[in-house]
């Protein structure tokens, strides 16, 4: 969490003279569609949980988010009404956002050899790792990847290159 001590409202009679940033790392586990790839479940579940968090009109900002201009209106003359629903009290969310985390990535070792001048992978090994000798025309090369299976096909498509 980090403060911010910059007044969120300038020109408000009552401002909003701190507030908290907060962050989390939010996982969730998907089942795709039946049909459906796990690329294509991941990017709407992405779409879904932004649109949830960020859109004014949907449950999680109706509930617990307001406008700086709104909640400093209310903070200054209580009479106004409540700046959420159903009467909840704060901390109230002001602005919200949701981004793609990058994957984390690992360095994969890939050995294989061209069979009927095809890369052929026979095996990922995690790390980099330095590879010599063999027959019939042996290759390796180190990858970037998210998984072992990402990176075989990395490696082969790097040496198709």
């Amino acid at each position: 969490m980090t403060q911010n001590n910059e007044p969120a409202v300038q020109d408000a009679p009552h401002v909003i003279s701190e507030t908290v940033t907060v962050k989390a790392l939010v996982t969730l586990t998907v089942a795709p569609q039946e049909g459906q790839s796990l690329e294509a479940a991941e990017a709407e579940m992405f779409v879904r949980l932004q649109q949830y968090l960020t859109g004014r009109e949907n449950t999680f900002l109706s509930d617990y988010g307001t406008t700086a201009e709104e909640l400093a209106k209310f903070r200054a003359d209580e009479t106004e009404e409540q700046p959420t629903w159903g009467g909840y009290e704060g901390p109230f969310v002001l602005e919200s956002a949701v981004e793609p985390v990058a994957p984390e990535t690992h360095s994969y070792t890939v050995i294989g050899a061209w069979i009927d001048d095809e890369p052929v992978p026979f095996g990922v090994i995690e790390g980099e790792h330095q590879v010599s000798g063999g027959d019939d025309q042996p290759w390796a090369t180190s990858v970037e990847a998210v998984d072992a299976a990402a990176a075989e096909q990395l490696a082969v498509d790097q040496m198709r290159s």
